[in-house]
């Protein structure tokens, strides 16, 4: 009995011993555990730091962006209307936001005008701006400052590169069904696909499409210099319309016009519409809107010798071939099936409604409708930001 009594005793003294080991696992298991947590709850709380890095990155972006837009849009007004500058007119005088909010552009980026110093010559050859951009959140702010220098020149001069390149927007470009284009394609605004399978042509193509809207894009080039027509290019546009052969027409006008038109000249103080079969030869300036029926060709050498100047959008309805040179202040629209040839520069935005077929074409017969606006030319010197 007694060494029974020693066993049953010594089996309760080694009993604390397992529950000791089961103690220390548990401990250990929590440990893991708590590590484990840490570990998480860092990881997410780097990633959540990235996350708002990249964020702030690309809302700084698109503010600096908004500002630069700005930029282009006070460079452009500058342009059409040089004596604003020669003035030496405020923000407010032309029109353009002095404060904060600014204006709107299509994304929801704003911009305003904070400061200008023109230089203290009467004639001013510069002029120092500083503009203000916020994102589309309103979150972030990029302050710009830029020279803008004015030279005198006039006259008739060598076509600039953006008539030559095929398709070109200071605003954005918008393509959707069946779509055939050769040459190069840019938008300061943004190119929009409506499908993924518009690009499959493109491709085929080997076509260049760049845009300015999205600096973080492969695509991305900065906004090109997109011609306006100016008030003064109006007046001098009209001048040649005044030489024999030539024709001033006022109001709404419907024109039917058919062949070789020899190298007329018809400038319209209104819109027109315009009927062609076969039409050459042939400058049409309105300084209000164009809408464009039927086909025109080339000339018999081969040459593209038919211009449409716009002071409004160029509309051109059913076609089956239309050739030619595309200049506006507004828009292009498209409408039915048919084949483009030849070149569009457009400061609003070029919107294909149906097939769009563009082929570019850089052979021109003249280039005297082209004159540097009002005898002047605006350039950005140079610019930082601060």
């Amino acid at each position: 009995m007694a060494a029974g009594n020693k066993d049953h005793q010594g089996s309760k003294k080694r009993r604390p011993v397992v529950h000791q080991e089961k103690g220390a696992a548990l401990v250990g298991v929590m440990m893991t555990m708590l590590v484990l947590t840490l570990l998480g709850t860092s990881a997410f709380i780097q990633s959540a730091a990235e996350l708002k890095v990249s964020s702030n990155y690309s809302q700084s972006l698109e503010a600096l962006y908004a500002a630069e837009a700005g930029l282009q849009e006070l460079l452009a007004s500058y342009r059409q209307n040089p004596s604003s500058f020669l003035r030496k007119q405020t923000g407010a005088d032309m029109n353009l936001p002095v404060n904060d909010p600014g204006r709107s552009f299509y994304n929801g980026t704003t911009y305003w005008i904070k400061e200008l110093h023109y230089d203290a010559q009467e004639v001013p050859g510069y002029v120092e701006v500083i503009i203000y951009g916020r994102d589309r959140g309103q979150t972030s702010l990029a302050r710009l400052r830029a020279t803008l220098s004015c030279s005198q020149g006039g006259g008739t001069t060598d076509l600039p590169s953006v008539f030559k390149m095929g398709i070109v927007s200071a605003g954005r470009i918008e393509l959707n069904g069946p779509i055939e284009i050769a040459g190069t394609l840019h938008a300061n605004r943004g190119v929009y696909l409506d499908q993924p399978s518009v690009a499959d042509p493109l491709k085929r193509f080997e076509m260049i499409i760049t845009q300015s809207l999205d600096p973080l894009r492969s695509d991305y080039l900065p906004p090109m210099e997109v011609p306006v027509i100016s008030d003064q290019a109006f007046q001098n546009l009209r001048s040649s319309a005044q030489q024999k052969g030539n024709q001033i027409l006022f109001g709404e006008q419907n024109l039917v016009l058919s062949g070789d038109q020899k190298g007329a000249v018809i400038f319209v103080d209104g819109q027109v519409t315009l009927t062609g079969t076969q039409l050459s030869g042939l400058t049409v300036i309105a300084t209000g809107s164009i809408t464009i029926n039927g086909s025109t060709v080339l000339n018999a050498q081969g040459n593209l010798d038919t211009v449409f100047i716009a002071g409004g959008n160029i509309s051109i309805n059913e076609f089956s071939q239309i050739a030619g040179l595309f200049w506006t202040n507004g828009s292009i629209i498209t409408v039915g099936a048919g084949r483009l040839k030849g070149a569009i520069v457009c400061q609003g935005s070029i919107r294909q409604q149906g097939g769009f077929q563009f082929e570019r074409y850089d052979q021109y017969s003249s280039s005297s409708w082209y004159s540097t606006p009002s005898g002047y030319s605006f350039t950005v010197r140079g610019w930082s930001q601060i």
